[in-house]
């Protein structure tokens, strides 16, 4: 999780800031499903059925105040509040999996609706929900597997949003077309990547990433 914001300043010297989440959107969408297909039996739908009805309207209201702000502002929120993981790097009990599930109902519908508001501004909030996944008591593969199904519909939702604003153009369909490819062939490879990582170190990976 991250890849997605991590291209966002990339992207953003070839187009238009506003366009950005669009690309990123249909990207992620063809990611996404690669990676259900690729690990359909660790998805965990019981969370997808709590995240995702709470996501959809935030993602929509999000897509709608795209019109209105620079979502570099957004960008800067989120990486200032994605600089406190640097601690848990140097505590290494904190990135062991926990020992009983934390994702309650009350915490899946919260990150659903936090999610999908700041999905639909930035187009790209994988990196900010890590903590959440890797709190959520999933392994490795139901964490990759479960995101994935969560925003598959919430990235096609952005799709049709994004353009029927008009935030859209053939070259951000085309960097979005790019992204894709690369992104199923990131999924094949990590089927098999996660395989040689512990629990341990798939954890310290993604606060590592998020820091």
């Amino acid at each position: 999780g991250g890849a997605s914001l991590i291209l966002v300043p990339l992207l953003s010297s070839y187009l238009p800031i506003v366009l950005v989440p669009l690309t990123l959107s249909i990207g992620t969408a063809v990611s996404s499903i690669a990676r259900i297909f690729l690990f359909r039996r660790n998805v965990d739908w019981k969370m997808v059925r709590l995240f995702v009805p709470a996501a959809l309207p935030s993602v929509l209201l999000g897509c709608w105040v795209l019109r209105f702000i620079d979502p570099l502002i957004v960008e800067w929120f989120i990486a200032a509040s994605l600089l406190v993981n640097i601690w848990l790097l140097v505590s290494p009990k904190k990135v062991l999996p926990p020992s009983r599930p934390s994702a309650g109902g009350r915490a899946i519908i919260m990150a659903g609706l936090v999610g999908g508001l700041l999905s639909g501004v930035t187009g790209a909030i994988g990196l900010a929900l890590n903590r959440f996944y890797l709190r959520s008591g999933l392994p490795k593969e139901g964490i990759v597997a479960t995101r994935a199904a969560n925003e598959l519909i919430l990235h096609v939702v952005k799709v049709v949003a994004y353009t029927s604003l008009g935030l859209w153009s053939p070259h951000a369909v085309t960097f979005g077309t790019l992204v894709a490819f690369s992104a199923v062939a990131s999924a094949c490879c990590l089927k098999y990547l996660l395989r040689l990582l512990s629990e341990r170190q798939f954890r310290t990976l993604g606060y590592a990433t998020m820091a």
